[in-house]
């Protein structure tokens, strides 16, 4: 009895620790930062681009978890354009852009 309570115990700590090693496999790309050419001037200003949306001329961009559009200040800053991977934002006359972590790559797969 002894040793089926121990065999028990060992099975239930050794599960533990392989779910923690785990990685979402449906966590998007966007949430990691280690891809970025621009990583230090995103965690520096802390303006993350999470998505943008275009549809019948409507232009919208996802920016530190709220929606813009073209028009709209973000920071100070006036967003002049959404193009379908970037947001160019305007400010003393200097623009600076913001990106998408990665843009979605179009594939020529066909289904058989």
């Amino acid at each position: 009895m002894d040793r089926f309570i121990f065999i028990l115990i060992i099975m239930i700590f050794s599960c533990q620790t392989s779910i923690a090693k785990i990685i979402d496999p449906t966590k998007p790309p966007a949430g990691e930062l280690s891809n970025i050419k621009n990583k230090k001037n995103i965690t520096q200003n802390k303006q993350v681009l999470s998505a943008i949306f275009i549809k019948n001329n409507i232009k919208q961009a996802i920016i530190d978890s709220r929606l813009y559009k073209e028009g709209d200040n973000y920071n100070e800053k006036k967003i002049i354009s959404i193009q379908k991977n970037k947001v160019v934002l305007e400010s003393n006359s200097k623009t600076s852009e913001l990106l998408l972590i990665k843009p979605i790559k179009k594939t020529n797969y066909k289904k058989k």
